[in-house]
C-alpha cells in the first residue's frame, strides 16, 4: 500500500467532526460547508473512487499509525 492509499485510509477512519477540524487547522478553511474549492472537490472524488475499489484495504487508525512509524 502506498503513502497516498494509507493517508486515505486514515482519513476514512475519522469522524466528520475530526475531519472538519483537521481541514480547518491545516487548510485554513473557516467553514468547510460554505467553501468547497476545486482541490477539495477533486480530492473527495478521488477518495470516493479509492473507497469503491475492492483492492484498497481498509485499515483502522491504529494499523495506519503503526505503518507510518515503520
Amino acid at each position: 500500500m502506498g503513502t497516498r492509499e494509507l493517508a486515505y485510509s486514515i482519513f476514512d477512519c475519522l469522524t466528520d467532526k475530526q475531519l472538519e477540524g483537521f481541514i480547518m487547522m491545516f487548510g485554513g478553511i473557516v467553514d468547510i460547508d460554505s467553501y468547497p474549492n476545486s482541490e477539495t472537490e477533486a480530492a473527495l472524488r478521488e477518495s470516493e473512487m479509492l473507497l469503491s475499489d475492492p483492492d484498497v484495504q481498509k485499515y483502522d487508525v491504529e494499523d495506519a499509525l503503526r505503518e507510518l512509524k515503520k
